[in-house]
């Protein structure tokens, strides 16, 4: 099957009814658990994007509480795994102020650990990149909102 492009999608979705419409979104989120959390959040939180970075901002809270801290090696592992969920939640959201208030928490909560980041080559780096790109996403912000989020980075 030839995948089609952007625009005859959309051009096919405007020739179907309501129902149809309807029946195509429904057997899009059975397919795929991503497609149904591109579906939650299109029809739940893309008005609402607070309510959506305070959800996400909970859930990676509470996986950070589940992080075993007793090595840096299984510390690693769950902290990989807390970041490819924050980073589908980013994908989900085009605004670049989600993305990083996403992010801040995370190298928050990262920092929180009892486990000393800097202990671990691994992890410094995983904390790193994080704040790397921090920077980088606020180069696209207002000039007022990247004065707010550098003093928020400044102090990690």
């Amino acid at each position: 099957m030839k995948l089609q492009s952007k625009s005859v999608l959309k051009q096919e979705l405007t020739t179907k009814t309501k129902s149809e419409l309807i029946e195509i979104c429904l057997c899009l989120s059975s397919s795929k658990k991503e497609n149904k959390e591109i579906l939650t959040y299109l029809l739940m939180y893309k008005n609402n994007e607070a309510d959506f970075v305070l959800q996400c901002k909970d859930e990676i809270s509470s996986m950070f509480q589940d992080v075993n801290q007793t090595s840096p090696y299984f510390a690693k592992k769950t902290i990989r795994k807390i970041l490819r969920r924050m980073n589908s939640y980013t994908r989900m959201s085009i605004v670049v102020e989600t993305e990083v208030k996403l992010i801040i928490h995370f190298c928050t909560c990262m920092k929180m650990m009892t486990l000393a980041i800097e202990d671990s080559n691994v992890l410094l780096r995983i904390y790193q990149q994080q704040i790397d790109k921090v920077e980088k996403l606020l180069l696209k912000l207002h000039p007022d909102l990247q004065y707010d989020y550098r003093k928020l980075v400044s102090g990690h």
